[in-house]
């Protein structure tokens, strides 16, 4: 991974269960970070993590935040905090993009993303 200054817009696009424009912009043994960007009126899928705790930091851009049976409006400047288990999706609902980083602790593992259609029970 490079280190210093990082052009995120230059890093490749990184296939995901979302279809979202992600890039990986950071990993190392503890922790990884994203940047992902969400097309107007996209939606992530419902899913959840057995062992890693994920913040979205939402740069810019409207939406909605369900985090197990809570659903709350998210926009520029919000920080959500997804806890291990909790089954979580985002939705787009502005007039544009919603673009967020994702940091996850420990780092993002593609083997640990449940989607409700696999298991619909985190317990």
């Amino acid at each position: 991974m490079p280190e210093g200054r990082i052009r995120i817009k230059r890093l490749p696009l990184v296939p995901n269960v979302c279809n979202q424009l992600l890039r990986e912009v950071y990993r190392n043994d503890q922790a990884s970070l994203a940047h992902v960007i969400m097309p107007r009126g996209e939606v992530s899928l419902t899913h959840w993590h057995r062992k890693f705790i994920e913040w979205y930091y939402i740069l810019r851009g409207r939406g909605l935040m369900e985090v197990g049976k809570k659903a709350f409006p998210v926009r520029g400047g919000d920080v959500i905090i997804i806890p291990p288990r909790e089954k979580h999706r985002l939705f787009n609902k502005g007039a544009g993009v919603l673009e967020h980083l994702v940091f996850s602790t420990p780092p993002f593992n593609s083997q640990d993303v449940i989607t409700a259609e696999e298991n619909d029970d985190p317990e």
